[in-house]
């Protein structure tokens, strides 16, 4: 990839650990080729007892703004200015936008998982029975989104009960934990089952149907056993490939204020995906 970086060119970046596997800079950078943007986004690993020191650095780098992922998306909320209604509401910021050494944080995931089952899948939450697994950084964003789009029943199932039950307070779900008889029964009624845990908890395919969509948004995982039987009973499979495209263009039109040229970043990721 050739990049004409000069004296005025704007850095972005993501810090995680790990993040080697992030494809998000083949997102962006392929967006500011586009729009002849002079822009570069690179990937930083940040240590979890790093977090303050790289927080800092956006602001004495004159970093345009990063993205956060696991595991800083709680850690960053007391390090940054302000931040945006949703990340107060929903304890968690994924996108910093530095704006003139002002870092103000923001929260594109769950809007951004919502248009991407609208978009992408065609599927409407409202009125739905829905399931969520997790309830870490993404998994309270989803949960958050997913709640303001008035579903039937929305359910939350995570390993420490204690999480589920604070989330769940907070956006309208019942928790559940991962060993309760319950958990089965709630899948089985569900219109859509979401995995947001890096581990993803075993699931008998029994439990799921054709009419069913399943949706893993750990898009740089292999792909599991219940996911290879869920798929060859013909449930739907949402990828979370289509989550990290649209969580990046609302981030992308936060940090730059022009429109993202959707289907050149979705190129992007899909073809690197392919190799």
């Amino acid at each position: 990839m050739s990049v004409n970086v000069t004296g005025t060119t704007k850095i972005l970046g993501i810090f995680g650990d790990p993040v080697a596997h992030t494809l998000s800079p083949r997102m962006h950078n392929a967006a500011f080729r586009a729009l002849g943007l002079n822009m570069m986004y690179l990937p930083f690993e940040v240590a979890r007892h790093n977090l303050e020191g790289a927080i800092g650095g956006i602001r004495a780098l004159n970093l345009l703004g990063v993205n956060l992922t696991h595991p800083h998306k709680t850690g960053a909320l007391d390090l940054l200015d302000e931040v945006s209604n949703e990340v107060k509401e929903i304890g968690a910021v994924n996108t910093v936008v530095n704006r003139e050494e002002i870092l103000v944080g923001y929260n594109t995931d769950g809007t951004g998982f919502v248009k991407s089952l609208k978009d992408d899948y065609g599927f409407d939450p409202r009125g739905k029975r829905i399931v969520v697994m997790g309830a870490g950084g993404a998994g309270r964003a989803i949960c958050w989104a997913l709640n303001r789009e008035n579903p039937e029943r929305l359910t939350l199932v995570n390993r420490t009960f204690e999480k589920a039950e604070i989330l769940a307070r907070s956006v309208g779900a019942c928790p559940l934990p991962w060993n309760d008889l319950q958990v089965e029964s709630e899948i089985c009624e569900a219109q859509l089952v979401v995995n947001t845990t890096s581990t993803p908890m075993d699931l008998n395919p029994l439990l799921v149907s054709e009419k069913q969509l399943i949706y893993d948004i750990v898009y740089n995982q292999k792909e599991t056993p219940f996911i290879t039987a869920v798929r060859e009973k013909g449930a739907r499979i949402g990828n979370g490939m289509s989550m990290l495209l649209h969580q990046g263009v609302l981030a992308f039109e936060l940090w730059t204020g022009e429109k993202a040229p959707l289907e050149i970043m979705r190129r992007a990721l899909f073809n690197v995906a392919k190799k």
